[in-house]
């Protein structure tokens, strides 16, 4: 449960952030149009509506998303300014074509998401009398492109670069990985009548999702962002990091359907057999604390040692003739998993190894 919980807080953390700075942009844009009355008092919103367009989680995406919008606004203006050319007489037949139209527009590959206001910009044109349309189209683009100026310039000045968010969505990823691995080793240690009884697997899924989302949103956050530059080596490694952990929690989910295919095979045995199960289980629980206790190897770096025994002696295990092949093909299976678990443990603590010798020897 406070897994659960911890997931989601995580997942709404960085959009709280930006709801606070797209509330911000938008009272900085009414407050800039407030004094002008710009565009009238009915028109004056499109300011802030501007500047909540162009709030985006990237400093490159917020420009491009502003420029769609405006373009949008201004294909849907101009298209209910032509229909009610040719048809000045307003009724059902303009509304039809502008809404078939519209909608057709809004899927041009180059106006992106922004393609659904093509058809809300005509409607909105299509309700103003035809003697204000052009004050009215003039106020709404100009409008809408001030505000979104103010949301470039928020982005710009408070460039989002979402290494925390990723570093704790890749904390989960990896905390409930370890779970994963620990509950098959406690339903390998469990009587067979208490096996129906083990909590179930956690999914792993959604969090190798929201992982892969932000590794998205990092890269493009790079572009225009004047904060990238001083953590280069940090995002490099926060990447092949990220991609690291999502093939090492997308080999460990399929261990237990793996296990269990093979233990419901035949009611009369259990799998993997009484050499190879506590075994198995050993080197699951090994690695499940190995992954749980990654940031803190260099503390104590018994961790993996015990890790790399446990699955040494399963793969020995493995080469020894008797068993059931169908045993061995399953312990082979999870020796492959859980070598690459150490073998990325590996990785991580020489390379945290020379980084603190280059820091010193820099210092």
């Amino acid at each position: 449960m406070e897994s659960r919980w911890r997931h989601r807080w995580q997942m709404w953390l960085p959009r709280l952030a930006m709801a606070f700075k797209s509330a911000a942009a938008a009272s900085l844009a009414w407050l800039i149009v407030l004094p002008f009355g710009a565009g009238g008092p009915d028109y004056g919103y499109y300011a802030p509506l501007g500047a909540v367009i162009a709030v985006s989680a990237t400093v490159a995406r917020s420009s491009r998303r502003s420029i769609q919008t405006v373009a949008a606004i201004l294909v849907g203006s101009a298209l209910t300014a032509a229909a009610a050319w040719i048809l000045p007489e307003p009724g059902v037949v303009v509304l039809t074509i502008v809404i078939v139209v519209g909608v057709l527009l809004s899927a041009v590959p180059w106006l992106g998401a922004a393609g659904q206001w093509v058809p809300l910009a005509s409607l909105f044109v299509l309700v103003v009398d035809q003697d204000a349309r052009v004050d009215y189209i003039a106020s709404y683009a100009g409008l809408t492109a001030l505000g979104a100026l103010v949301g470039i310039a928020m982005n710009v000045l408070f460039p989002p670069l979402p290494l925390r968010s990723l570093g704790r969505a890749l904390e989960d990823l990896r905390i409930t990985t370890a779970d994963q691995l620990e509950r098959l080793s406690d339903r390998l240690r469990t009587d067979p009548g208490d096996e129906e009884s083990a909590p179930p697997e956690v999914a792993l899924d959604p969090r190798r999702q929201h992982a892969r989302q932000l590794v998205t949103e990092l890269n493009d956050a790079r572009r225009g962002n004047w904060r990238a530059r001083h953590w280069t080596g940090d995002t490099d490694r926060q990447r092949e990091y990220a991609a690291e952990l999502q093939r090492l929690s997308l080999l460990v989910e399929d261990l237990p359907l793996v296990v269990d295919a093979r233990q419901y095979e035949d009611h009369s045995r259990r799998a993997l057999g009484p050499a190879l199960r506590p075994l198995v289980a050993d080197a699951l629980g090994d690695c499940a604390e190995l992954l749980r206790c990654a940031e803190s190897l260099q503390a104590d770096p018994t961790i993996l040692a015990a890790a790399e025994r446990s699955v040494a002696r399963l793969e020995e295990r493995t080469l020894v003739a008797g068993d059931d092949a169908g045993d061995l093909f399953i312990a082979g299976m999870v020796v492959t998993v859980l070598r690459d678990i150490v073998r990325a443990a590996r990785a991580h603590l020489d390379g945290a190894s020379v980084r603190s010798s280059d820091q010193r020897g820099g210092g």
